[in-house]
């Protein structure tokens, strides 16, 4: 079996999954942006938006400003559009997956988005030798870590 980086996010959002609700997890890659939303550990939407790591911190104010709006507004869309076909399964919060450097979109967020909203911390769910990840390397390597979180049942 193959991972691509949606079943990958899929497997880290799993482990912020509680009451049967939804989890939407964004990460920020050095092209683009990846929204999923999972539920029971099944991958319900994924959703490439065209705003990068290096646009949501980009020097200039007014850049990384007009970059937090359309994150804002792509994933206000796709939680909308979420509630409208799957009406029965609530999101319960956003998770912000590790970011390369601080760009300041979980205060954004927070700020401008009606869902609770915290960042992933791996070291908080996985077993991590010496306790914790460097930030560049958790955001580095935060697909490949989702890969390996793969969890195989054996049916006949």
């Amino acid at each position: 079996m193959i991972d691509i980086p949606e079943t990958a996010q899929r497997n880290i959002a799993a482990l912020y999954e509680k009451d049967e609700r939804a989890v939407a997890l964004l990460h920020l890659g050095e092209r683009d942006a990846l929204l999923t939303i999972s539920a029971g550990g099944e991958l319900y939407t994924a959703r490439r938006i065209d705003v990068s790591a290096g646009d949501a911190r980009a020097a200039a104010e007014r850049e990384r400003f007009d970059a937090h709006e359309r994150l804002l507004l792509e994933v206000q869309r796709s939680l909308d559009h979420f509630e409208r076909q799957f009406g029965a399964i609530a999101v319960a919060r956003l998770m912000l997956a590790p970011e390369a450097g601080e760009s300041g979109l979980l205060e954004h967020f927070r700020d401008n988005l009606g869902v609770p909203i915290a960042r992933v911390r791996l070291a908080e769910v996985l077993e991590v030798p010496g306790g914790e990840i460097a930030r560049d390397a958790e955001w580095r390597l935060f697909h490949l870590i989702g890969a390996s979180l793969r969890h195989e049942a054996a049916a006949l």
